[in-house]
């Protein structure tokens, strides 16, 4: 159960953070007003596959009020006149970008995929001056693009085709540049590139060495692109081989299969001699082997961007 929070940061801290909602619901995707007195967000989840609530309450905290219903997706306009939001014109369609007036009864698409495909469009994000807004399209949890649409003309340009993963996207130099987190170089780095667009450059003077990337799920950068503030949800899954009670090897000492990232889904040879898991070790998932004392881990497959969620023998 998430919930929004206001908090002040800086070298000191005075104030405990200020609750805002407290819903049994899940509240997220919080962005601020332009004038800072009130923060929309969306309540539901995602994994519901059911739509979600845009409501709207005092950055002070108190009442909420209800603006529409969408799928997901968020921000606010510079103007403070539109939301832009993830919705469908129809059940069933593509998810596209849709201006939404902050009142709720204005709704115009901004993007509309192919109808016949799976996609999904979701990180809208307005540039400082309000006449265009990026977002990333979807085609897979894998595979993602970052696109922008020129709001005064409709143009719809594609600025990356990496088809790799993209984590969120962002202005900079006051809509000059975007940055974004991908791992495009096969691990998750920071991106610049021209929002006009043209080839990107790995942002190094970026420190996440105390965050891992691969927990990293969302970002933003401050107005005077001074600082960074990163979402991260730590995951270091490892698999641990012991020998079982009672058993001749009883006496074994336990080894590990780790690394800085996840290892999973381990399962044993059928002579018992080797092991077979998932590592995304290498900034994807993929299939890799080990001796059963954890020894000579290796990779066997290079799927990239297809990715894999389990592996057995024959």
């Amino acid at each position: 159960n998430l919930d929004i929070y206001v908090t002040s940061f800086g070298q000191r801290i005075t104030q405990a953070p200020v609750r805002l909602t407290s819903s049994p619901l899940s509240d997220h995707e919080p962005v601020w007003s332009p004038d800072g007195r009130q923060i929309a967000f969306l309540r539901g989840n995602h994994y519901d596959q059911a739509r979600m609530e845009l409501l709207v309450v005092p950055s002070t905290g108190g009442s909420e009020k209800l603006i529409a219903s969408v799928w997901g997706g968020l921000d606010w306009s510079p103007d403070g006149q539109f939301f832009a939001v993830s919705d469908n014109l129809t059940d069933g369609t593509s998810s596209g970008i849709f201006l939404l007036s902050t009142d709720g009864r204005e709704r115009r698409p901004v993007s509309t995929p192919p109808p016949t495909e799976k996609l999904y469009d979701f990180n809208p994000r307005f540039s400082p001056d309000g006449t265009r807004l990026i977002f990333i399209r979807a085609y897979s949890n894998l595979l993602r693009e970052i696109f922008l649409v020129d709001l005064r003309s409709g143009a719809l340009t594609q600025l990356t085709d990496d088809q790799r993963a993209i984590r969120g996207a962002a202005w900079v130099r006051g809509g000059k540049e975007i940055v974004f987190l991908s791992n495009r170089s096969g691990i998750y780095r920071f991106w610049r590139m021209p929002a006009q667009g043209g080839e990107a450059q790995m942002v190094d003077k970026v420190s996440t060495g105390e965050v891992g990337l691969m927990g990293v799920d969302s970002f933003a950068i401050s107005p005077t692109d001074q600082q960074i503030v990163l979402g991260s949800e730590s995951e270091d899954a490892q698999i641990l081989v012991r020998s079982l009670p009672g058993t001749v090897r009883e006496r074994e000492r336990p080894c590990w299969i780790q690394s800085s990232e996840w290892e999973t889904t381990p399962n044993f040879s059928p002579d018992g001699k080797g092991l077979l898991f998932i590592s995304n070790r290498s900034g994807r998932e993929e299939l890799w082997t080990a001796n059963q004392d954890c020894t000579e881990a290796s990779p066997l497959t290079k799927l990239e961007e297809h990715g894999i969620e389990h592996g057995s023998w024959s």
